[in-house]
């Protein structure tokens, strides 16, 4: 098979099937494939005002970052950026360091 072929199904022996089914069976199968298919939609919908918030955010950046060099401030404002996340870094290094000192195992 190449799977460019044709999927052939007997549509006959489905519907036979399906209207087998008792009421609350059918019930259940359609209410879990609709509600698969609007988790689906959901999480489109989700990516999509995600991406375009991103965009939006991204180009605020750009726009601040463009007005801010124009003012000539660009460059302090990195500087005190870099500044402030060393700062926000080293208190996260602090924080995560036991104020224990670790007592080396002893072979006994």
């Amino acid at each position: 098979m190449s799977g460019n072929e044709p999927i052939e199904f007997d549509f006959n022996k489905l519907q036979s099937e399906i209207n087998a089914l008792p009421q609350d069976k059918i019930k259940e199968q359609l209410l879990k494939m609709r509600v698969r298919q609007k988790v689906q939609q959901k999480k489109q919908q989700a990516k999509g005002a995600q991406k375009a918030y991103q965009k939006l955010q991204n180009e605020k950046r750009k726009m601040l970052m463009q007005k801010a060099a124009e003012l000539g401030i660009l460059d302090a404002i990195n500087e005190e950026a870099e500044r402030q996340a060393e700062e926000k870094f080293n208190s996260l290094l602090e924080d995560e360091t036991p104020d224990t000192p670790e007592v080396e195992p002893t072979n006994a």
